[in-house]
């Protein structure tokens, strides 16, 4: 690898929410290793409830893997008219033939890594 490692904060992999936990902390693990970082996982949380994957120590900080809406994504929605199956609408667009399109910004779920500090810093 050349040039600089990014930070692990900087780390963020797209994965679905529908994916999970488990495999969110998988992807972001290889994200991080392929970086450069050596990674150990100290606990896993991926069958508990909320945001939490795991906690890892990353060359000797200590970080928490979240999974949760974090990327900033623009989608587009198409709005099918009445009567028409949606598969029909997108074939026309592929024809070239105008369809209503509205864009919106949404957060869409990604892991992440966010840094332990000890209680008094």
């Amino acid at each position: 690898m050349t040039g600089e490692r990014p930070d692990p904060v900087n780390i963020q992999a797209a994965v679905s929410g529908s994916d999970g936990k488990e495999r969110a902390l998988e992807v972001w693990l290889w994200r991080a290793e392929r970086a450069g970082w050596a990674v150990t996982v100290q606990s896993r949380a991926v069958s508990e409830p909320g945001d939490v994957c795991a906690v890892v120590l990353v060359e000797g900080l200590r970080y928490r893997i979240r999974h949760s809406p974090r990327l900033r994504r623009r989608m587009g929605y198409v709005e099918v008219p009445a009567g028409e199956h949606f598969a029909a609408t997108v074939a026309r667009m592929t024809m070239g033939e105008p369809a209503p399109v509205e864009y919106v910004w949404e957060f869409q779920h990604a892991a992440w890594a966010e840094p332990v500090i000890a209680d008094g810093w």
